[in-house]
């Protein structure tokens, strides 16, 4: 996994990596576990049928030949279920990887009403799931039919040949023997159709391990490692390019994925589209968008780049969106592969189709064809031109890493800023203070002991950015990468890092920063200016100043910069000044924020169990049914063994065989396989209800669960694991361990009730038995529940460390920390695999203790029936002795079972406790008019009126009777300190979260009135951070699709997108990787605004939504802003005062409360005003 650059891991993403770890390894060790079993199997079945020759000699390859035809059944079965199991997984993997996207992006899914979108596709994976597994089930049927007929066949086709073939004296207790070893026979193959699903899922499992095992790894020997303080350069690139890798194109996968997008609407449409053929026939020569192809020039990430940096340089890397300034840094970091001019010159042109690609890999797969594909032949002679080429990289020292989208881990502050390091209280204080970060930490209750939520959910997006830097300094490495971690940074905190860390705390390091913070340029050393891939200008800032490009930058930089002069560029009111005095930053307690909740013990009682089989309305009937069914099972089986042996009886003393029996054994099997069959019919049924209303009810309440009161609680982390593992334990695993176990009762009675019939001195025996029995298992249950508990824990844990890991692989990587966390892994596992053998040996105990306690009741029976041997029915009396062979395993299963039930119900409890969550208010209500008696939301005003708010009960109220009117149509600006209550107005107005008091009106409607999806579907949310999914371009613009393809495309344009339609030649269904981490920030900013500009709604939030871009393309979201919201309200919180000093009025909060309201003019004329303060304190 560390091993895998961006450039090369384009076919594993995140839902597919948690299930390789998770659910893979976990099938692989569970074939482990069962390997002694499996091994031994063979062999007891060899002796078994020695044991079997010595009775009935040659006979016994009658039976043989029975079994393996039995297994050339299960054999044909298991082939067939390989290739099941192969689609089962892929769409495990797609489930996965969209319930992530879901639980991770709730927040902006629930702001714009799009979680129906979503659950439309979970829900279409779900039907594929179902269908397969029902499949699946459906085809081990036959085999399920066969094994009881395989047992009957064996034992009358002995019997038979045995008394009419060969005319052998078979006594009763002969048959009995004989019976009994058949018996065993039947009892280890009976294992065969479940080591047939381990065996199945191991060998794909271990393939999809293999696969990932062997994916192609970063090329160390293209970046060569030197002493920093024996090189003159830092870093050194020799000419050379680099190329980010061919999207995965898999051969597995159909093409409904990429048709999903093409919705009812479109198909409803299609009179419309050929009414526009004529102007979509014009549009199409600017586009070819229909034409789904890759190349290698589009994937170059940089062109023929050459670099030197000298050692403590301070370097700038700047350009437009998408030049390549984030793919310079990438490639310090070993995350581009390098690519050679041959291969450029041979294959630079060469188109590749993906659906081409795709059948050709099919065809190539089913006629056994190992010859390589196009995107094959291309990497292979990639491979072999650079195989043994020279290093292109040199880096002289170690580096540490600041991200543009800061890693944070879910620990507290201190363990995120140290990252493994040792503590230095004073360098510790000294970086805590030059990165701002010490007002930040007295404000909160644990200092920097508080513990950061999940992907920093309770830090803004400042305070991320100056923690990970700090992380970055702390580490004191000698060259320090930093891809534009300013942009989130107010104007004033922005100077202050730059002036103490960058250029006090740093200046003996090499730094090389990636920004858009253009007014620091004549500060460092040198500049590197980025266009399209290729570095066009390298100098310094006095060099470079006459150069017409850089003069053209220049230009719009100076046009920035004499308006942030003017403004003072700091729309937060951060009291970040700097301390002369210092300060210990270290705190003493812990505040914790997320709930462990699995280091809970889920009390299972006597209502979890009611609960369970009254959650279907058929559930008392599924149950009264499948209790009917076993003991009708037992109850022929029990008869059919009596008739045969009987049979044999009754020919020995009389020398005739008669066929009656015979007919009445087979009329038994008939029934017992024909019920037993329906029973399996009817378990399917009762699995699929179960399984789909619960993830129904789950999915429905935890889509419908307030963040404040269940997201920013709770990991997503358990989330994804209640709709995983609990959910397939709870709905799939469940009922089948209880049909198993009732199973094991109904035997037991019927077996315990015979023998007591037929041996009434055995009452004596019983009693102390099960007390014995029940000491047994009280002991073993409450300690196996113990360490099950200990064992979710663990298992927890090593989930969530997996998930950091896998986010942060780059951070990691880059710090050299990738033994740490291996050894804080290593560690979770040996942990969980302590347990795991824990659980075994506990298991062994039980196995012990009960076949001790069995013994004795076997052998008191035994001397029973030798010391009345002459006065009882030997028939009985061999059918007595059988059936308590059976009686102890079927009491260890018992035991065991009892203790897998409850475990699974507690599954099924927790799953349970996500359907009792609080809920929000009515997604739907009948929608009002507005005060004139027009259609709501037509106009958008807003009008807070005494409103107030706080998160949860247990925290403070973050708005405080806020009254603001805001005319329909007014551009409206938020500024203010960090936690002033900014971000929480934009939720407020979503309704995410309640207010405690007052209302919230637009167009004289209160929003309270309104169901929350009506509401949300006519505000449109611009988020901080911009929120792009795993799907193509037309559903990240448009997921409702409710527009055209001809209005998308028109709207890119204007956003200086066009390039997106051409790029990859695949139009609106140009594909999207996971997080858009195939795009800039810049182009994900900008695809954010014109999703926003396609909803065409009446009110506009923007929640700093331009703090991570350059000035174009600030400059471009200006344009569409003024253009596409010019007749709706927008109101903007924004870190860039230039963003809002146009708005029409600004709001200035403070601890909660609107401070001052007025037009920006207004407030300025106030020498005293917070807003005029705040402009100020910039330039003192």
């Amino acid at each position: 996994m560390y091993k895998m650059s961006d450039a090369n891991n384009k076919k594993y993403q995140k839902g597919k990596m948690h299930n390789l770890m998770g659910q893979d390894c976990g099938r692989v060790c569970h074939l482990v576990w069962q390997i002694p079993h499996m091994t031994s199997m063979p062999m007891l079945i060899l002796t078994t049928f020695y044991s079997l020759y010595l009775f009935v000699g040659h006979i016994v390859w009658i039976p043989v030949t029975i079994l393996f035809a039995s297994l050339a059944l299960c054999y044909c079965i298991l082939i067939f279920n390989i290739k099941l199991e192969k689609k089962r997984r892929k769409d495990d993997d797609n489930r996965s990887t969209i319930l992530s996207e879901i639980i991770e992006n709730i927040k902006v899914l629930k702001m714009n009403s799009w979680v129906n979108c979503f659950e439309k596709k979970l829900n279409d994976l779900r039907k594929k799931e179902h269908y397969n597994d029902l499949i699946g089930r459906l085809i081990w049927m036959p085999h399920h039919a066969a094994h009881w007929l395989t047992y009957y066949l064996m034992v009358v086709s002995v019997f038979y040949v045995c008394i009419l073939g060969y005319n052998m004296k078979l006594t009763v207790p002969t048959a009995v023997a004989i019976w009994r070893l058949i018996g065993k026979v039947k009892w280890h193959t009976g294992w065969i159709p479940g080591f047939a699903n381990f065996y199945t899922e191991f060998k794909i499992s271990i393939k999809r391990i293999a696969d990932f095992l062997t994916n192609d790894e970063i090329e160390e020997h293209i970046t060569e490692l030197k002493n920093y303080e024996e090189e003159e350069n830092a870093i050194e690139i020799k000419k050379s390019s680099f190329f980010w890798g061919f999207d995965h194109i898999d051969s597995d996968e159909s093409d409904d994925e990429e048709n999903e997008d093409t919705s009812d609407k479109d198909k409803q449409n299609q009179k419309e589209k050929i009414q526009r053929k004529d102007s979509s026939e014009t549009d199409s020569t600017n586009t070819d968008d229909e034409k789904k192809v890759q190349d290698v020039n589009n994937k170059v990430a940089l062109k023929d780049v050459e670099l030197k940096i000298k050692k403590n340089e301070f370097v700038a890397i700047i350009g437009d969106v998408g030049s390549g300034k984030s793919s310079l840094i990438n490639t310090l970091l070993k995350e581009t592969l390098y690519v050679d001019d041959e291969t450029l010159n041979k294959y630079g042109n060469t188109e590749i189709d993906d659906k081409k690609e795709k059948k050709i890999k099919l065809e190539k797969k089913s006629n056994n064809d190992t010859s390589p594909g196009v995107i094959d032949q291309i990497m292979d002679f990639r491979s072999k031109n650079t195989k043994d080429s020279s290093a292109r990289i040199s880096v002289a020292g170690s580096i540490s890493l600041v991200q543009q989208k800061p890693f944070i881990l879910s620990q507290t502050i201190r363990e995120n800023i140290l990252f493994g390091e040792e503590l230095d209280e004073d360098r510790y204080n000294r970086i805590v203070q030059a990165c701002q970060l010490g007002s930040d930490l007295e404000i909160l209750e644990g200092g920097d002991l508080t513990q950061i939520g999940e992907k920093g959910v309770n830090l803004s997006g400042g305070q991320k950015a100056r923690l990970s830097i700090a992380r970055a300094v702390y580490a004191n490495r000698d060259i320090v990468l930093m891809d534009d971690p300013l942009s989130a940074l107010d104007a004033h905190v922005k100077r202050l890092i730059f002036d103490e860390v960058c250029c006090e705390e740093l200046k003996d390091r090499t730094r090389i920063i990636v920004t858009h913070a253009v007014d620091f340029l004549d500060r460092v050393d040198r500049i590197i200016v980025v266009e399209k891939g290729k570095i066009k200008l390298n100098g310094t800032y006095d060099e470079l100043i006459n150069e017409g490009y850089f003069e053209k930058v220049m230009k719009t930089i100076t046009k920035k910069n004499k308006e942030d002069e003017d403004e003072n560029s700091s729309a937060s009111d951060d009291s970040c000044d700097k301390e002369e005095k210092k300060k210990n930053y270290l705190s003493q307690k812990e505040k914790k924020l997320l709930e462990d909740q699995d280091d809970k013990e889920i009390e299972v009682t006597k209502s979890t169990y009611l609960q369970y089989f009254m959650y279907l309305k058929q559930g008392l009937i599924f149950m009264g049914v499948g209790i009917a069914i076993q003991a009708f099972i037992r109850m022929c089986n029990m008869r059919a063994d009596y008739l045969l042996l009987k049979w044999v009886q009754d020919f020995t003393q009389n020398k005739v065989a008669e066929f009656e029996a015979i007919k009445y054994v087979a009329i038994y099997v008939f029934l017992m396989i024909s019920v037993d069959l329906s029973g399996w019919i009817i378990d399917i049924v009762q699995n699929y209800l179960i399984d789909k209303k619960i993830f129904a009810e789950m999915f429905e309440k935890m889509v419908n669960a307030p963040i404040n009161l269940f997201f920013d609680k709770m990991p997503s982390s358990l989330i994804t694991k209640r709709f995983s593992a609990d959910l397939n334990s709870s709905s799939r695993d469940l009922p089948h361990t209880i049909k198993w176990n009732v199973r094991n009762l109904i035997v037991m009675c019927m077996t315990i009730s015979f023998v007591t019939y037929t041996a009434p001195v055995c009452l004596l025996v019983i009693p102390c038995a099960i007390f014995l029995y029940s000491l047994v298992m009280r002991g073993y249950m409450t300690t196996d529940r113990q360490i099950s508990r200990l064992f979710r824990k663990s298992s927890t844990a090593s989930g969530v460390h997996f998930g950091e890991s896998v986010e942060g692989i780059s951070t990691i990587r880059a710090f050299k920390k990738i033994e740490q966390f291996e050894a804080k892994r290593f560690w979770l596992k040996d942990r969980e695999h302590s347990l795991a053998i824990l659980d075994r040996g506990l298991n062994s105990w039980l196995c012990m203790r009960l076949m001790s306690i069995s013994m004795i009741f076997i052998i008191f029976l035994y001397i029973y029936c030798i010391v009345y041997r002459d006065s009882q029915d030997t028939v009985i009396i061999g059918l007595l002795m059988g059936y308590v062979i059976e009686l102890q395993w079927n009491m260890r299963e018992f035991v065991h079972e009892i203790t897998r039930i409850h475990i699974q119900m507690a599954s099924f409890d927790k799953c349970k406790k996500i359907t009792e969550i609080p809920q929000e208010a009515a997604q739907r209500l009948p929608v009002p008019k507005d005060e004139n008696g027009e259609q709501w939301m037509s106009k958008g005003r807003v009008e807070f009126k005494d409103f107030s708010l706080r998160y949860r009960e247990d925290t403070e109220v973050v708005l405080k009777k806020i009254n603001l009117s805001i005319k329909a149509g007014e551009k409206v600006g938020i500024v203010g300190r960090t936690g002033a209550g900014k971000s929480t107005l934009c939720l407020a107005l979503c309704r995410i979260i309640e207010a405690l008091r007052g209302s919230i009106e637009i167009d004289g409607v209160d929003i309270s009135k309104v169901g929350l999806a009506d509401l949300r579907d006519r505000i449109t949310i611009i988020p901080q951070e911009p929120v792009l999914f795993k799907n193509t371009l037309k559903f990240n613009l448009d997921p409702e699709n409710k527009c055209s393809d001809k209005e998308i495309k028109d709207m890119l344009r204007r956003a200086n997108l066009g390039d997106l339609l051409t790029r990859d030649g695949k139009g609106v269904n140009f594909k999207i990787t996971e997080k858009g981490e195939n795009l800039s920030a810049g182009e994900k900013a900008l695809i954010c605004i014109c999703r926003a500009a396609l909803r065409k709604n009446k009110v506009i939030l923007m929640d700093e939504a331009t703090a991570n871009i350059d000035v174009n393309t600030e400059e471009t979201i200006q344009k569409l802003i003024n253009q596409e919201f010019k007749d709706s309200t927008v109101i903007t919180v924004a870190h860039r005062l230039n963003t809002i000093m146009k708005s029409d009025k600004i709001a200035v909060m403070s601890f909660g409360e609107v401070a001052e309201f007025g037009s920006p003019e207004k407030l300025l004329e106030d020498k005293k005003s917070h807003f005029t303060e705040m402009v100020n304190r910039f330039n003192e």
